[in-house]
């Protein structure tokens, strides 16, 4: 790892706490010390979490952080950061720090229309890493329009599952790069799963299944009678917590999905960029 000068208060080396152990946190916490602070890396769970924890069991997604993910932890096990797993962070623990890099993620919401019956619903994280135990038919929901939804059809896809996409919106997965979009809806459809755009899913008391519904032309049907399952892929809510206990009178940087719920590409930029701002603070 190439460090520079360590950026120093009065003689020392500036202590920095980065919150949080997804992909915004890792790339901040990294970069912070290559930029020469003393960094401690603090993840509530027992293993650095977030979307590098889904991403790790994805197809697609796997491979394209492969290279980044084991640079990241070979960096992390050398020593260059203090990790602590098992470790909330309150807004009385930063007092000792010079600078407090808040990565707490978000949470997942939960989606409001609930089917009755035998129907599973399920959110698209936990389907990529638990696949198995659905019903044969599976409608996954592109709520969300990033990668947790095609990758969850994917996957599920690959274990056999008949899967149904739906989304509101023109395209699924419509956040992100139009390469990838395109990349995802050839394996989609490589893997045999049904995509439709413009759609989404009603629940109406008293009938006797889900309704899809065509935004476009109104046009209602219902779904096919062997689907058994809902994976949903519904927007996330931010952990503001720690930031709006501590922004007024600590020196905090809040980044990620901690702001607003990122892609895993943008959560992992917007860490790197985030010790470059601490060092130009501290200049």
């Amino acid at each position: 790892m190439q460090r520079v000068p360590a950026p120093s208060v009065g003689g020392r080396r500036k202590n920095i706490l980065v919150v949080g152990g997804g992909p915004a946190g890792v790339a901040a916490a990294v970069a912070a010390a290559r930029a020469g602070f003393r960094v401690v890396l603090a993840e509530a769970s027992n293993c650095l979490g977030g979307q590098l924890a889904v991403a790790g069991f994805t197809m697609l997604r796997r491979g394209r952080l492969k290279g980044w993910l084991a640079e990241a932890c070979q960096e992390l096990r050398a020593g260059a950061v203090e990790v602590r797993l098992n470790t909330p962070v309150r807004v009385n623990g930063i007092g000792a720090y010079d600078h407090v890099v808040i990565a707490t993620g978000a949470a997942l919401r939960p989606w409001p229309l609930m089917p009755s019956g035998r129907m599973v619903v399920l959110d698209a994280w936990t389907a990529i890493m638990r696949p198995s135990p659905l019903p044969a038919g599976v409608v996954v929901l592109d709520l969300e329009g990033e990668w947790s939804a095609v990758d969850a059809a994917m996957t599920l896809a690959t274990h056999g599952h008949a899967v149904t996409m739906v989304t509101a919106a023109a395209a699924v997965a419509h956040r992100l790069s139009g390469s990838e979009q395109e990349l995802y809806h050839e394996r989609l459809l490589e893997k045999g799963v049904r995509i439709l755009t413009g759609s989404a899913v009603k629940f109406i008391p008293r009938c006797e299944g889900p309704i899809l519904h065509n935004t476009v032309t109104g046009n209602e049907f219902p779904l096919p009678s062997y689907i058994g399952a809902f994976v949903v892929a519904s927007p996330r809510a931010s952990r503001v917590r720690l930031w709006a206990e501590a922004h007024a009178s600590h020196c905090v940087t809040r980044i990620g999905d901690a702001v607003f719920p990122r892609t895993l590409d943008e959560a992992i930029a917007e860490g790197e960029h985030a010790a470059e701002l601490i060092s130009n603070m501290s200049a």
